[in-house]
């Protein structure tokens, strides 16, 4: 896709989300848009680009939340980026053996 054709689609996925709700605010509910700020951190934290489409994504519509869910207790939907990455400070590096 290109990046003309990303507010196009931000766009289109706003509208869908907004006739899901049917008028509901709290239906299909999505946590917070990250900031280019939070972004920037988090792909130094990866060392790396996070993907354009999925930048977007995260910047302009929000993060986790509606989706899929399950029949777990608490379940709502896509767990959020946010609560992932904080166990990236947690993640040490190893080496494996060769065996």
């Amino acid at each position: 896709m290109s990046n003309d054709e990303i507010p196009i689609r931000i766009a289109h996925i706003k509208e869908k989300l907004e006739v899901l709700r049917g008028g509901d605010p709290s239906a299909y509910a999505l946590g917070p848009c990250w900031t280019d700020a939070e972004l920037a951190v988090l792909e130094d934290k990866l060392k790396g680009p996070i993907e354009k489409n999925y930048r977007a994504m995260l910047r302009h519509i929000g993060d986790g939340g509606a989706g899929f869910s399950c029949d777990c207790k608490g379940c709502r939907g896509l767990r959020p980026l946010r609560e992932v990455t904080k166990r990236l400070s947690k993640v040490r590096s190893f080496k494996l053996d060769k065996g």
